[in-house]
């Protein structure tokens, strides 16, 4: 609202007041007519944000009437006051259609400051476009202000000035005489002389102000510096005959001259207007925006008026710094163009960008061109083109855009025929939003199309309107005629996650809506039915998105008039609900209906079903006051219920009260049954926009009870409440939540409104829920005390206990915004609290974790500072067989950083250390030492190891962190399964209503159970690892005795590992039946799991062929293979080298015996053989029974002394000796032997693989 429109309200009220009492009755006392009267202005005049007040009549309404004073006020208070106002005047002059008021005056009008930003809800009445009816005359002989004083808020610095004046306007002239002059600082004045005689249209009008430096007009106008000001406007003549001059100098220096010149054309009804204006105005405008407007600007018309046909523009200009306008044209009679031609171009001298002269940020333009011919390239055609580049605006940029437009023109001779059609399309391109929100809704492109047509009498045809982007379109067909729309309009999402920044949330689906009816372009009326469908919506909250689900249809029609508000049907419903707004609503009565329900709640909420309906009713009898209240009625019913597994036969909650502008009031009440368990809810709320008031709460939800109360009135702050609940379940049923225990507590509030104090003390016992449950967590019982803030808790002290040894406590202070967070917490956890994250390997753990650390910087953004430790703990996971035991740790945690300074272990009679740092932020970045010493592992099938290395992991553990380092295995027994498993299914079992042991049991057995679908890791392990074991590598079962040894890096994701090396035979034997093969070629290779590939080969001779057999594969899944030269079937093979044989030369007892050899090499013996178990009996590495050519039978027993050093003893009834093997590298080997004779060897021997 201008400055202007805000004096007018001063004049108002009294110009109303004698308005409203033309019609006086004359029953009516003077008493009583001036309380309807002051009723009536002030109903009028009054808005939600702007309350007039006329205080103090005196006087008599039909001549003289005085008041103390008239105030208008807004949330803020009073901002505007009339002191000691009077009216005096002739009010049986309204009778004949005349204001005749001798003497208007006020002794003085304080104006502080500019009211406040009205931002309430807009009326429910259109306010359409009207013009006042004005008496045939109206006469002001006096009108005095003696004293006005204005705050620097509305000038922009405090300022004192008076007014004087007189105003007569009658049949057509005009005389008026006004006069400000400033009273304070250095003074100003501003006077107008203005008269105009209807009968010879003589205009006289002389208009000056002079003011010094830091005037009122500087500082309104923003003026640099603030300089003096001196305006005149002088003219006079009659109206064919009219002069009149401007000038505009600004400290003390011209700024502008104009002049305006009426002359007749040679005795014709024609006259010839000139007009011109120049001037370096720019040197009143802020810096930024001097170039716009150039050094000089000059705007220059010649105009020629006909009396009967219109007007012809011969030339209209506008020269200035970057903007250049050029046109000329004619209009017919009744304003229609005849022909029209503008040319229009925006570019700065030297090329730069040309900022527009707006007011905030910036807005610059590159350059553009815009080239109208209407009538002048053919008289029955138009023609517009143009294109704007470069465009920049707070928040992004726009390439280019472009508009063209055509259309024919038809019947300029004839008024009645006169036609015009158009097409007009605009592009914008290359539209870049800073904000990828803003971006992202509204694309890269936005095209603007209209077609349509005109003619005489008729209105304007709109056949195809379109505003299309990459997100949207939006499509309009109809009339325009009266400034009002009738038509159909329609608008499409054809996918909503397009908006999802723009909503803070992921939004999906696509939404059409249709309106058809009116709209009027001005004044806010409408008169639309509906047509919508919003289909697949979801908005990221799984309730929401239920119960959108489908297709939801808007339907049903709004309109809005004089009248107010209309709600016809308007209906928006899918399959899980309706909503249905029905009635109208007005300033002065209502009768609005708003119906909503769920039909059932399971289809939108889980643990609940039933009927869920609300209905509201707002109501205002008709030809009420503006202030008179509307009655509210509301209620929320559930029926037919269930809530967390508890019967909900019905419930209830209702308001019943009064909204009276911004404030309303009224009782809360509510009933029902929970579960066998009576709810009975009642309070009293009054609530305004400063105020607020909660009296008589008191909430009975089974055995749970809250009462309280709360004050909020003149910036203070007074409640108490208190909850004391021996169950909460009844109320957790309400909230949906499966909770149960005791809770008791107080809550003080008191301090400014803007910022209230709340003192709390909460105590719970036994209290658990659902989460807790499903985590293995025992009640709970909790304390704690402590106060709210300014955004911020402060606990002075909380706990939390339960039987399974969780105790923790603290205090500190907790900002919920911004820094400033410091809490102290201490106490100690059972570590298999945590197995519910390793619950899907089965783990257990065991032992007690214990912290006391202090969290500061902000919630958004915490760092920690503390210390851990650990003890007595030990890990099991079942499907890696694997044990850790006596666990103790010491770390500590300062800012994003763990730093473990020991964490220890017992691995199977060894030992596991782990030291370094682990960062907290991001992919958490890792440096971990960890160290291994004589820790033996057994995968409880297939091998057994003892190990010791350094390793270390480094990198980002949730994106492929590095382990690096060497493993030397002490020895390692692979076991190659003596017996085929077991193939036979478990049966399919269900358990019901199983208790909480049961579950946590079958979920450990389905932990170690072969997974299922796609177990790849998203970031792996990475490896470079050297496995080391020169020897002592030994694979027994299924006949096979070897030993290997070697060096094997292994590289590559944990997940596909890579190795390069192997484990190479040493030594070995393969026993089939009575028969010793010595192998001759042997390796492991490791393959990412602990069931690592073997490949052994053995060769022997026998009955004139060379054989060879193969084992390979699996440890768990060895596979045979027989082949000879010359070569055989493999039954073959295999009799010639165990019998030396041909098969055929078998006695029945042989074959029987190469069939159980066959089986054995096949599937494993029955299990460990007598030599086996001697050898593990002795302590010894390696056992053999022996036989030579002659039948003799001996025994060979051999051991590692140290790692490079093997002994081997041999003896029998021939004899006996021992040699020793001494590794000295990889390669070289010292071989010496001593036998019973006295005789020795002693050998250097040099092997390489290749």
């Amino acid at each position: 609202m201008t400055i202007a429109r805000r004096l007018l309200l001063i004049l108002l009220p009294l110009a109303l007041l004698a308005w409203a009492a033309a019609p006086a009755r004359p029953q009516d006392s003077d008493e009583a007519e001036k309380s309807r009267l002051i009723l009536y202005v002030e109903e009028q005049l009054s808005a939600p944000n702007r309350q007039i007040r006329l205080n103090g009549i005196r006087g008599t309404l039909s001549s003289d009437v005085r008041f103390e004073s008239i105030t208008i006020a807004d949330e803020d208070g009073v901002w505007l006051t009339i002191v000691n106002p009077r009216l005096q005047w002739t009010r049986s002059a309204l009778l004949r259609g005349r204001l005749n008021i001798e003497s208007l005056t006020a002794e003085r009008i304080d104006w502080p400051r500019m009211p406040r930003p009205d931002d309430s809800a807009p009326a429910p009445e259109s306010a359409g476009l009207q013009f006042p009816e004005l008496p045939v005359s109206v006469t002001i002989g006096e009108l005095t202000v003696p004293e006005a004083r204005f705050g620097e808020p509305v000038f922009g610095l405090a300022s004192v000035l008076s007014l004087a004046g007189r105003l007569s306007l009658e049949g057509g002239s005009l005389d008026t005489i006004l006069d400000i002059e400033r009273l304070d600082g250095p003074g100003g004045r501003l006077s107008l002389e203005a008269a105009y005689e209807a009968g010879s249209t003589q205009l006289d009008i002389a208009l000056s102000l002079e003011e010094p430096a830091d005037g009122v007009v500087a500082n309104l106008l923003n003026i640099p510096d603030r300089p003096d000001v001196a305006l005149t406007v002088e003219g006079s003549g009659e109206l064919e005959r009219f002069n009149a001059a401007l000038t505009f100098d600004v400290g003390g220096e011209r700024t502008a001259d104009g002049e305006l010149v009426v002359t007749g054309a040679n005795g014709s009804s024609e006259r010839l207007l000139r007009f011109d204006l120049s001037g370096p105005i720019s040197r009143i405008l802020p810096e930024e925006h001097r170039a716009f407007f150039g050094p000089e600007t000059a705007l220059t018309a010649d105009v020629v008026m006909h009396a009967e046909n219109g007007f012809e523009i011969r030339r209209l200009a506008l020269d200035s710094g970057a903007l250049d306008i050029n046109a000329s044209g004619s209009i017919l009679a009744g304003g229609f163009p005849r022909e029209l031609s503008a040319d229009i171009t925006l570019r700065s001298a030297d090329a730069a960008p040309v900022r527009l002269p707006l007011s905030g940020d910036p807005v610059t333009v590159g350059n553009g061109a815009i080239t109208l011919r209407y009538g002048t390239d053919s008289p029955n055609s138009w023609k517009l083109d143009g294109a704007v580049s470069d465009i920049a605006f707070p928040g992004g940029t726009i390439e280019e855009v472009l508009i063209a437009g055509d259309g024919d023109i038809a019947g300029l001779d004839a008024p009645a025929d006169r036609a015009l059609t158009f097409g007009i399309d605009a592009e914008a391109r290359g539209f870049r939003a800073d904000d990828p929100a803003v971006a992202g809704a509204v694309g890269n492109q936005l095209d603007v199309s209209a077609e349509g047509n005109w003619s005489t009498d008729n209105p304007l045809r709109i056949e195809n309107a379109a505003i299309t982007g990459d997100t949207m379109r939006l499509t309009a067909r109809g009339l325009i005629e009266n400034l009002v729309f009738k038509g159909t309009s329609q608008v499409e999402a054809q996918d909503l996650n397009a908006f999802s920044l723009i909503a803070g949330r992921t939004l999906a689906g696509q939404a059409a809506l249709a309106a058809n009816g009116s709209i009027a372009i001005a004044g806010g009326a409408f008169d639309l039915t509906f047509d919508g469908t919003l289909s697949g919506a979801r908005i990221g909250q799984d309730s929401a998105d239920r119960l959108l689900a489908g297709d939801t249809k808007l339907t049903g029609g709004a309109s809005r008039s004089a009248d107010g508000l209309r709600f016809s049907d308007l209906n928006l419903a899918n399959d899980q609900m309706n909503l249905r707004v029905d009635g109208t609503y007005a300033t002065r009565s209502a009768a609005l209906r708003v119906y909503g329900e769920i039909p059932e709640l399971a289809a939108v909420i889980d643990d609940a079903a039933g009927r869920l309906t609300f209905d509201a009713s707002l109501d205002k009898p008709d030809g009420s006051r503006r202030a008179t209240p509307y009655d509210l009625v509301s209620q929320l019913t559930l029926t037919d219920a269930r809530l967390s597994g508890r019967a909900v036969p019905s419930a209830e909650l209702s308001f019943d009260g009064q909204i009276e502008e911004e404030t309303l009031a009224g009782t809360l009440a509510g009933d029902g049954l929970v579960g066998g368990d009576a709810i009975d809810i009642s309070a009293i709320l009054a609530r305004s926009t400063d105020t607020l008031s909660l009296k008589d709460l008191s909430a009975r939800v089974g055995s749970a009870t809250l009462t309280g109360e709360l004050s909020i009135a003149e910036g203070k702050t007074n409640g108490q409440f208190s909850i004391a609940a021996p169950d909460i379940s009844t109320v957790a049923a309400l909230a949906l939540s499966d909770a149960s225990g005791a809770l008791n507590g107080t809550a003080t509030i008191t301090g400014p409104s803007d910022s209230p104090n709340v003192s709390f003390d909460v105590r719970g016992s036994e209290l658990t829920a659902a989460a807790l449950r499903a985590n293995a967590i025992a009640p709970v019982s909790v304390s704690a005390t402590g106060s709210y803030q300014g955004n911020t808790v402060r606990l002075s002290q909380f706990s939390a206990r339960n039987a399974q040894n969780l105790d923790f406590s603290g205090s500190g202070t907790i900002p919920l915004s911004g820094p400033g967070l410091s809490l102290r917490i201490a106490g100690s956890a059972p570590l298999g609290l945590a197995e519910r994250f390793l619950a899907e390997r089965g783990t257990q753990l065991t032992g007690t974790i214990r912290a006391d650390a202090t969290l500061g910087g902000s919630l958004a953004s915490p760092s920690a500072d503390g210390l851990f430790s650990l003890s007595g703990a030990s890990a099991t996971d079942p499907q890696a067989n694997l044990k850790i035991t006596d666990i103790t740790g010491l770390a500590g945690l300062r800012g994003n950083t763990i730093s473990i300074t020991r964490l220890t272990g017992r691995v199977g009679g060894g030992s596991l250390s782990v030291s370094g740092t682990i960062g907290l932020a991001g992919t958490l970045p890792a440096d971990l030492d960890i160290a291994l010493s004589n820790a033996t592992y057994s995968d409880g099938e297939t091998i057994r190891t003892t190990l010791s290395g350094k390793l270390a992991l480094s990198g980002p553990l949730t994106a492929g962190p590095l382990l690096s380092g060497q493993i030397d295995l002490l020895g390692t027994e692979i076991t190659v399964p003596e017996t085929i498993g077991s193939e036979v299914d478990l049966l399919p079992v269900r358990h019901v209503a199983p208790d909480s042991g049961t579950l946590r049991t079958l979920d450990r057995i389905a932990a170690v159970l072969p997974k299922t679908g796609d177990t790849t890791v998203q970031a792996p392990v990475r490896l470079n690892i050297v496995v080391n074991s020169p020897n002592r590598i030994f694979v027994r079962g299924r006949g096979i005795d070897a030993e290997l040894g070697g060096r094997v890096r292994v590289s590559g994701p944990l997940d596909n590992p890579q190795p390069v090396g192997a484990f190479n035979l040493i030594r070995g034997r393969l026993s089939i039946l009575s028969k010793r093969l010595q192998l001759t070629e042997g390796s492991i290779t490791l393959t990412g799991s602990l069931d690592p590939m073997l490949n052994l080969e053995a060769q022997t001779s026998g009955d004139g062929i060379l054989a060879y057999v193969g084992l390979s594969g699996r440890a768990s899944d060895l596979s045979l293979d027989l082949s000879s030269s010359p070569e055989l079937p493999e039954d073959e093979i295999l009799a010639r080298v165990l019998f030396g044989k041909s098969i055929s030369s078998l006695s029945p007892l042989q074959i029987a015996n190469l069939a159980t050899a066959a089986a054995s090499l096949a599937s494993g013996g029955s299990g460990a053989g007598l030599s086996e178990r001697i050898r593990q009996g002795i302590g010894v590495d390696d056992l053999d029974i022996t036989q030579d050519k002659d039948g003799n039978i001996g025994v060979r027993a051999g051991k590692y002394v140290q790692d490079n050093v093997y002994l081997d003893v041999e003896a029998g009834q021939s004899g006996g000796e021992a040699s020793i093997n001494l590794d000295i590298t990889d390669s070289l080997t010292a071989r010496g032997t001593v036998d019973t004779e006295g005789d020795s060897k002693l050998g250097i021997f040099f092997e390489k693989d290749y």
